[in-house]
This record gives C-alpha cells, sequence and structure tokens, in this order.
C-alpha cells in the first residue's frame, strides 16, 4: 500500500500514473458521469481498464479490485455522511487489496512557513 496526499488540483493523479506507467486516453465529452471519468480543459480523460476507483462513487468491492483509489478524503467523507464507522476503513483495505496505491488531498490547513 502507498499513500500519496497533497493539495487539491495538483496533479497527484498524473504524477502516480506517471510513476506506474498507467495509461490515460482522451475519450468522450465532459457530460460522461462515470466515476472513471475525469474533466480537463473541457475534455474527458478516461482511466484504461477501469483500475482506478474514485472515493466519491465506489464501492469497497470496486476498491478490492482497483490499483489505485484517487480521493479516498471523499469515501471518507462519504461513508461518514451515511452514519458508517471509518476506524478500521484502512485495515478493510488493505486486507482486501494491499498493493492499493491511495491518493487523498490534504483538507487541513496545511504547513505555514514562518
Amino acid at each position: 500500500m502507498e499513500l500519496y496526499f497533497g493539495g487539491a488540483y495538483q496533479g497527484k493523479l498524473d504524477y502516480v500514473c506517471g510513476r506506474k506507467n498507467i495509461v490515460k486516453e482522451l475519450c468522450g465529452n465532459a457530460e460522461d458521469t462515470m466515476s472513471n471519468i475525469y474533466s480537463e480543459d473541457d475534455k474527458c480523460i478516461k482511466i484504461c481498464n477501469n483500475n482506478i476507483a474514485d472515493g466519491a462513487y465506489c464501492s469497497i468491492e470496486d476498491i478490492k479490485n482497483a490499483c489505485i483509489l484517487n480521493h479516498f478524503h471523499l469515501l471518507i467523507k462519504r461513508l461518514l455522511k451515511d452514519g458508517k464507522c471509518t476506524d478500521t476503513l484502512i485495515d478493510t483495505i488493505y486486507a482486501g487489496n494491499p498493493s492499493i496505491i491511495i491518493i487523498c488531498d490534504e483538507i487541513g490547513s496545511g504547513i505555514v512557513p514562518l
């Protein structure tokens, strides 16, 4: 398991895909709402082989079959909103897919240099 986190819209997914040789290809238009479509400059990028689970929409079963879990923070937010416990979530993910790469936005105040 690997964890990558950083500020919103800072290219974390592109960075991970580049390091792990995961190919993205252009597809359709930005009206597609599938979880494996990411809007970028009025175009879409489809992740090949459905190997990226989006925390905003995916199920735990989707995570077990993915090589990347993007938007982990949105998965936690969604589960908490539904009243579910997230205390053992990372253990559950690791047990089902120990080689997964998790991408998460840093949602705190960050580090402010003085």
